[in-house]
């Protein structure tokens, strides 16, 4: 990625804020402004490169062995719902409008992508849920608080 472009940067802010990124990677570093949105991007590139994405790809295989299956879905997410309770959304707005990109259309597009769902036995076996659990953990991945 290079970060001098917009849509660069306007797509890799609505990954981060669907992951809840965090804007600042280095804790010996002075913490970017609130709307110091560049500057933001570029840690949250960081975090990605240096915590999220060696998980999300060289422990995916440990974790869904350990599971028996795979743990993750996107089945029920409206994303443009999301959208309205990120945490950096004024970041992601200002960065698609700097852009020129609509991220309407964007949101749209992740809508009407594919699913995945979870292996239901993976998901329990993963968070490692008591029996006596499992109905208050549906209660609780169901809620709207989770999509």
């Amino acid at each position: 990625m290079v970060f001098g472009e917009g849509l660069a940067l306007a797509r890799f802010a609505l990954s981060a804020a669907l992951g809840d990124t965090p804007g600042w990677f280095d804790p010996a570093s002075p913490e970017p402004a609130a709307k110091d949105y560049a500057t933001r991007e570029v840690n949250q590139f960081l975090w990605a490169s240096n915590v999220d994405f060696p998980f999300l790809f060289a422990l995916r295989a440990k974790l869904e062995f350990r599971a028996g299956g795979n743990p993750s879905w996107n089945t029920g997410v409206d994303y443009r719902k999301r959208s309205n309770r990120f945490v950096d959304r004024e970041e992601v707005r200002a960065l698609y409008k700097q852009a020129g990109l609509s991220l309407d259309a964007d949101l749209d597009a992740l809508n009407e992508a594919a699913r995945i769902t979870a292996n239901s036995d993976s998901v329990f076996s993963h968070f490692r849920l008591p029996s006596e659990s499992v109905p208050q953990a549906i209660s609780m991945f169901a809620s709207p608080t989770y999509r």
